[in-house]
């Protein structure tokens, strides 16, 4: 596997985006290296819920990833069990379509698993 690197980004836990310039300076925004075995850790805060009175976002996680040979990636990882879930996600174009939305359980100490597979570029 080549030098892959995988773009992460969330809200704070107050809901709030830290859209600055340089992102990669910020507490909610990191680079994670992906291991010669596709494996990868890191960890962060539960984001929460943004949004306003009409449309709130359930927390997740926004995932980017571009690797030579593969179509790039942008996904978001959700939490089990959040009702803002799936088709009450008022901020998501498609996660009421019937595409399904992969959601992350987490243990009693927090941690969780996100498999993300990446498609041959054609």
């Amino acid at each position: 596997m080549v030098d892959v690197v995988m773009d992460v980004w969330q809200a704070n836990n107050n809901g709030v985006y830290d859209n600055i310039d340089n992102i990669y300076d910020h507490d909610c925004r990191v680079r994670v290296r992906i291991g010669k075995d596709g494996s990868y850790s890191y960890t962060t805060i539960m984001p929460a819920a943004y949004g306003g009175r009409n449309c709130l976002r359930p927390p997740h996680i926004h995932l980017r990833l571009a690797v030579p040979g593969y179509r790039t990636l942008v996904t978001q990882m959700y939490f089990a069990g959040n009702p803002l879930n799936g088709p009450n996600d008022c901020g998501c174009s498609f996660c009421g379509s019937g595409r399904e939305v992969q959601q992350t359980q987490l243990d009693s100490s927090g941690r969780g698993r996100f498999d993300v597979v990446l498609t041959r570029a054609s």
